[in-house]
């Protein structure tokens, strides 16, 4: 019986930088570099038990029987194995990149938000032109879409100048239920005209225009769209008169 060893540097140890691939990439990486030093490992034990030259004593404890087959039929194994297991990294690789490219695992319930840009400049001694845009931010994964339907709607409210009568009316509402927003006149609202998609990550801008009289001096800008599991509002005041 021949004994036979290997050296510390009979085989490559590889270390590549998979810091920027994903955790599940680098531990798939991890195992297939790991796989592989195994197979070269076990490679150059075979081929130095065919060849008969001992080498390092260092791993005197490991033992290996005698082969009847040669190093060349030990190489094209090793290629063999070699050669599935890069397969089954591509596969993996190429099934995780494809459930994130199409969205297989997007979440259900879009994460927008809305919010405004308005500006105003008068037009006559009597009249007002306001520009508003309505702002629809995605941050989730997942499309967020809204259809033309009157409950998809923006609405500018009067809220001041304001009568005594007025406060009066809207506390009498604030009595009916402390959750119940107050009432304020309606100037004027746009519904949605047009299907609206918003890509994740993407933002889309949508611009609507009001004349409004020009005594008017703060509004409540109050935008209301819903999609299929729930809805979304913005309310934001706005000073007309500077003040």
């Amino acid at each position: 019986m021949v004994l036979c060893f290997a050296t510390d540097n009979d085989y490559l140890v590889v270390s590549p930088d998979v810091s920027q691939a994903s955790p599940q990439i680098r531990s798939l990486t991890k195992t297939a570099i790991q796989i592989l030093i195994g197979a070269g490992l076990l490679a150059t034990i075979a081929v130095g038990c065919a060849s008969g030259n001992p080498v390092s004593p260092a791993t005197a404890s490991h033992q290996a029987t005698p082969l009847t087959v040669t190093p060349t039929d030990h190489l094209k194994r090793i290629v063999s194995i070699t050669k599935d297991i890069v397969q089954i990294v591509a596969i993996v690789a190429a099934a995780t990149w494809a459930s994130y490219r199409f969205g297989l695992f997007r979440e259900r319930v879009p994460r927008g938000a809305i919010s405004h840009e308005v500006t105003h400049r008068p037009l006559t001694d009597s009249a007002i032109h306001l520009s508003l845009t309505v702002i629809f931010s995605n941050a989730g994964h997942v499309l967020w879409s809204f259809e033309p339907a009157r409950q998809n709607l923006t609405t500018i409210q009067h809220m001041k100048p304001i009568t005594s009568d007025h406060i009066m009316i809207l506390e009498q509402q604030r009595d009916v239920g402390p959750d119940i927003l107050y009432q304020w006149a309606r100037i004027d609202e746009r519904p949605l005209a047009a299907p609206l998609e918003v890509e994740p990550s993407d933002t889309e801008r949508v611009n609507y225009e009001f004349i409004i009289d020009n005594a008017i001096e703060s509004i409540l800008i109050y935008p209301h769209y819903g999609g299929t599991n729930r809805g979304w509002d913005a309310a934001m005041i706005y000073d007309i008169s500077g003040e």
